[in-house]
């Protein structure tokens, strides 16, 4: 079950990146913005790469970093950016989490 462990690093990587350059904090010029994030970037590949070698299906590793990168950008919006979460994302992230579950089980 650490595949999952992986998936989740890899989303929050994705979310905090994602986050990072929409916001764009200090101003910065983008080829250091793309400097700064790089590690975050390595540690999204390192985190998915990992869950897809160590998952027991492609399928199974797919879905659950789709519902956890869904998730983490879902709750970034809501808690850095103010925006409001409708019930249509949320039934959206719950179909992607039930339909891992299925392919786990």
């Amino acid at each position: 079950m650490t595949w999952i462990l992986y998936s989740l690093m890899g989303a929050v990587f994705l979310a905090a990146c994602n986050s990072i350059f929409r916001v764009n904090p200090w101003g910065m010029p983008l080829y250091v913005l793309i400097t700064c994030t790089l590690p975050l970037t390595i540690g999204i590949q390192w985190g998915f790469a990992s869950a897809m070698q160590t998952a027991p299906s492609f399928l199974a590793a797919w879905f659950v970093g789709t519902g956890f990168s869904a998730m983490a950008g879902g709750l970034a919006s809501v808690f850095i950016f103010g925006e409001p979460l409708h019930f249509l994302q949320g039934l959206g992230v719950a179909l992607i989490l039930g339909g891992a579950y299925c392919l786990i089980r």
